[in-house]
């Protein structure tokens, strides 16, 4: 008896943390936080795998500004129209201002990744080495857009690799006039210096890509939006990922060849991350 009052508890605390959604859920412009919304059916065979890992995720997310939410898509199919959903289950990541799709690896551990990316600014403004050491913690390929009007061909892919990577756009006051250092005037420079001493962009304004221990810098003419969109595309992986059907899937269309590796030797693993 006393192991079932125990499991009963804590199935009502798991269960506390996912909000379902009813027939009032619909308008974004409304919502008091971001909203973190399984879009199910209840014959679904992944939706109900998918449903403990929910709990859990409600669980870990329960002191963020985020809520977590479910709602039955064969009965709210206004809801799930509005949202674009064509499957099951369909994950959106809702706010007041924008809607996410998830398109990764299902796990918590992912999903926590997700939901905290995008419940932050898409593209965050640096004006230190710790902020900046916020984004490369996250595992992701960081682009940073440095000097004035440089984030705005980046503004409108935020949204759509907010899977794979994370922008930031440097501030002006980590920038070092080119007429005030010899050190710029003789490299034709510009060291960001308050973030880290040891990136530089040639030109401004610039764009730089951090991916694993590599810095890469965007050559060509930044106003070109095209231009830009298609390197950050090419561009939004690490050199060395983990593989499953979410991260390889996407591969397939870059113009890069791809080497696989299948087994478990972590000793061969760390020599593929060193070629």
């Amino acid at each position: 008896m006393f192991n079932l009052l125990v499991l009963f508890s804590l199935l009502s605390h798991y269960l506390s943390e996912v909000v379902e959604l009813g027939p009032n859920f619909g308008d974004a412009s409304e919502l008091f936080e971001p909203h973190l919304v399984m879009f199910y059916a209840p014959w679904c065979g992944h939706c109900r795998i998918l449903h403990p890992i929910w709990y859990e995720l409600g669980i870990k997310l329960s002191r963020q500004p985020i809520t977590v939410a479910k709602i039955d898509a064969t009965i709210y199919r206004s809801a799930a129209e509005k949202y674009g959903v064509r499957g099951f289950p369909t994950i959106r990541l809702i706010s007041k201002d924008r809607v996410l799709e998830y398109n990764g690896e299902r796990t918590t551990e992912a999903l926590v990744k997700f939901a905290t990316k995008g419940s932050r600014p898409l593209l965050s403004s640096i004006v230190s080495e710790g902020k900046l050491n916020d984004l490369k913690n996250t595992g992701d390929v960081v682009f940073l857009a440095v000097g004035q009007n440089a984030k705005s061909c980046l503004e409108p892919l935020a949204p759509m690799t907010i899977n794979e990577c994370i922008f930031g756009d440097v501030a002006n006051e980590a920038l070092v006039p080119l007429s005030t250092s010899s050190r710029i005037s003789s490299t034709k420079s510009t060291p960001l210096t308050s973030i880290r001493p040891d990136l530089t962009v040639s030109k401004l304004p610039g764009l730089l890509a951090l991916k694993d221990d590599i810095v890469l810098e965007y050559s060509k003419d930044i106003s070109d939006c095209e231009g830009v969109q298609r390197w950050v595309m090419a561009e939004r992986f690490n050199t060395f990922i983990v593989g499953s059907y979410h991260t390889i899937h996407p591969l397939l269309f870059l113009k890069y060849k791809l080497v696989f590796y299948y087994g478990e030797n972590e000793e061969r693993v760390q020599e593929m991350k060193e070629l």
